[in-house]
């Protein structure tokens, strides 16, 4: 199985073209994406193989994931199988890609611990890690329901305000897959490790316990208290396990509730961050620009533009 890794410079705000679930009796479908467009599909039934015009073959698995990325080589898809469905989120944005090493990943997951994905700093690109192909795991199940969020997200909103709706569920995908990308690596780098039980046991309880009481001010006194275990010992397995501290994973928690109640909820920005427990508002605009490499205030304000042009 080919799976390779790419590193995508983001240098615009994603504009996503179309979000659907598709399923037929049979499936052959040939093209190529080209002008910044690639697609995210969730695979359900019915295996795809792909080949592609430089003579590469590869099969895509039944609940995998496979991204396409901007390339005027033309691919050629089919199934055998008697009936295919997939979820696919198709989106267009300008950026600069190239294959990455896994040498190279994990050199950039210990350089941008705290700051990943990670922002430039000659210009306001973000960049994120990419794989080409996710194999069936709890991973693409993640994945999977978050692009039939975006699809339910984009075909349920008024078509000028969709785009604003759905850009943050999109780079949190983003962020998801690279995410995915880096735990993997990891993993396979740490495999010939001993691996502790009892350690993966507390990084999962610490998870529960967080997202849990993420609209409350969580310390890391309390989940340590909570497991019965010290702050210390606490917070190195928890890195071990999920190459994250637990401030950052909280962060992470919060940010996230935050952006679901703007969206679904009709918060404000800052009344969202004082549910989950941040009162101060600079540091919550700072926290919202370092988990996701985008301002609040430029998210705001490039969709303000959006609206104009489009004569909202």
């Amino acid at each position: 199985m080919l799976i390779n890794y790419y590193s995508v410079k983001v240098t615009s705000i994603p504009s996503i073209l179309f979000a659907h679930s598709f399923h037929t009796d049979g499936y052959e479908y040939e093209r190529s994406l080209q002008y910044n467009h690639f697609e995210i599909s969730s695979m359900e039934q019915g295996v795809v193989h792909r080949h592609y015009n430089y003579n590469v073959d590869i099969d895509i698995p039944e609940y995998s994931i496979s991204i396409q990325f901007p390339s005027k080589d033309c691919l050629f898809s089919q199934t055998c199988a008697d009936y295919h469905s997939h979820n696919t989120v198709g989106f267009v944005c300008e950026n600069t890609i190239a294959k990455i090493s896994k040498e190279e990943i994990i050199e950039l997951t210990n350089m941008h611990e705290n700051s990943f994905p990670w922002e430039s700093e000659k210009d306001s690109s973000i960049s994120f890690i990419f794989p080409n192909l996710l194999l069936p795991s709890d991973d693409t199940i993640k994945v999977r329901n978050l692009c039939k969020q975006i699809i339910q997200e984009f075909n349920t909103t008024n078509p000028k305000l969709r785009q604003l709706a759905c850009v943050s569920s999109l780079f949190s995908l983003f962020k998801l897959l690279t995410d995915i990308s880096c735990k993997q690596i990891l993993e396979q780098q740490a495999a010939s490790r001993r691996y502790v039980p009892a350690n993966a046991l507390y990084a999962k309880q610490a998870m529960l316990y967080i997202n849990a009481h993420v609209d409350e001010k969580i310390s890391t006194d309390q989940i340590a208290n909570h497991l019965g275990i010290s702050v210390g010992y606490l917070s190195n397995i928890f890195k071990q396990e999920t190459h994250q501290t637990l401030i950052k994973y909280i962060n992470n928690a919060k940010i996230k509730k935050i952006i679901d109640l703007v969206n679904h909820q009709n918060m404000s920005f800052y009344q969202a961050g004082k549910v989950v427990g941040i009162e101060d508002a600079p540091y919550l605009s700072r926290l919202f620009k370092k988990t996701y490499g985008i301002s609040y205030r430029d998210y705001i304000d490039h969709f303000k533009k959006f609206e104009r042009h489009n004569g909202s």
